[in-house]
């Protein structure tokens, strides 16, 4: 509690501006999709497809998983062969943030972005299982996922340039932020007798997050490279490139 306390005094901190005001920057986030949703969205939709009561008393949970909202996504848990690192998701947001200096060389950005995004993946025959009683029920077709989801998400991250000998700016940075994802994700399969869901999911998930980011000089582009870890069990690492507006 008091670890959530302190990250929310720094991300009004540096989003308010703690001594002088900084001047708000506007731009536009275009990066790899964050997957975190993804275990709980599937859970959810499952239970909702098959009734908590038929499927079994499992948390949900997994790779990919939050803190789910909804009460049926708490009684069941689906199991997918997943593979994160080939879902090519992306999705795009509109942001705004302050940075705020410290020291030589250090400052802190606080930011809040407001986006939405796309996941379009085929799951290999027998690749899911959902539980049944106390039995489950082995997919053995592929199975077609599609989200769409809209977040808004703001964090914290203090960051240390680091010189080198390349053109432009690097900088190396740490904190955290807090998540809020709405999902409607689409399961769908072409088997004699073909499973059809269309299922609507939230997160709450706060992170931890670790980045290094490159620019040009005279450049409004940026490009980062961005490892996040919601919890104990999920991770995930992705690329994308922000777009400030002057």
């Amino acid at each position: 509690m008091r670890g959530r306390n302190r990250l929310a005094a720094l991300l009004i901190c540096a989003l308010a501006g703690c001594a002088a005001s900084p001047d708000p920057m506007i731009g536009v986030r275009f990066a790899q999709a964050d997957l975190a949703y993804g275990q709980g969205a599937l859970d959810h939709a499952v239970a909702g497809f098959i009734g908590p009561k038929r499927a079994g008393g499992a948390n949900s949970g997994g790779v990919f998983g939050g803190n789910d909202t909804s009460s049926a996504g708490r009684d069941t848990k689906a199991r997918a062969d997943i593979d994160y690192r080939t879902i090519k998701g992306r999705e795009l947001a509109l942001m705004v943030g302050v940075q705020h200096p410290v020291s030589e060389g250090w400052h802190v950005d606080g930011a809040l972005r407001l986006g939405q995004g796309r996941v379009d993946y085929v799951l290999p025959a027998g690749s899911l299982r959902v539980p049944f009683g106390a039995f489950a029920v082995i997919i053995d077709e592929p199975v077609t996922l599609r989200a769409r989801t809209r977040f808004i998400e703001g964090e914290a991250l203090a960051f240390r340039r680091v010189a080198q000998r390349l053109p432009g700016q690097l900088e190396l940075g740490a904190g955290g932020g807090v998540r809020l994802t709405d999902s409607r994700l689409q399961v769908q399969t072409e088997t004699l007798f073909p499973i059809k869901i269309d299922s609507h999911h939230r997160a709450r998930q706060p992170y931890g997050a670790v980045q290094a980011r490159y620019r040009l000089a005279h450049l409004p582009a940026r490009g980062f490279v961005e490892g996040r870890v919601y919890g104990r069990k999920t991770a995930g690492l992705r690329a994308g490139v922000d777009l400030t507006f002057p």
